[in-house]
């Protein structure tokens, strides 16, 4: 019993770390939709993030925790990373707003 409430104590602290992580959208810019790339959310989430990802679900692929940009931006740079093919989806579906 006490195993799993020390995994139960466990998972809950990292849960917490998490959702007070600074995350980043790292995809193109989105002027229509008020996304910026690099722009950093340090108390999770806004309703206008929100907003664009129920219009471009792929957006939510790009928002990444800002310890995770580095490896972010050496994926990008290969064209068949998924990184990569988010980013050709999104500006493909900007073309539609």
């Amino acid at each position: 019993m006490a195993d799993e409430e020390f995994l139960e104590e466990i998972i809950e602290r990292e849960t917490e770390t998490n959702s007070t992580r600074p995350l980043m959208y790292v995809g193109p810019n989105i002027p229509k939709l008020g996304l910026a790339k690099y722009t950093v959310y340090k108390d999770g989430l806004t309703s206008e993030i929100e907003a664009a990802i129920d219009k471009i679900p792929e957006i939510y692929n790009m928002i990444i925790n800002v310890d995770e940009l580095i490896n972010f931006t050496r994926n990008i740079l290969n064209p068949s990373s998924p990184e990569r093919q988010y980013h050709k989806i999104i500006q493909e579906k900007m073309k539609n707003l």
